[in-house]
């Protein structure tokens, strides 16, 4: 069995290692995935998280109190 196929052990020998060029398909379906990211995923998890914290601070603040004024009476 050959060990120097098996390929770096250490991190000093990961860091040293030449990383193979891209191709330009590679290159040409990655450059759109990423604006489609950064376009549509991004700022709808953003809405999806400000809803989330909205939908807690909403719980929290006014239905909580208000279903235990509501078991009060």
């Amino acid at each position: 069995m050959d060990l120097e196929k098996a390929g770096p052990r250490t991190p000093a020998e990961r860091s040293t290692q030449v990383s193979r060029p891209e191709g330009c398909l590679v290159v040409a379906i990655r450059v759109p995935v990423r604006i489609v990211v950064l376009v549509l995923v991004v700022p709808v998890r953003m809405v999806w998280d400000a809803l989330v914290v909205g939908g807690r601070l909403l719980r929290d603040s006014v239905l909580r109190p208000l279903g235990r004024a509501l078991l009060w009476v």
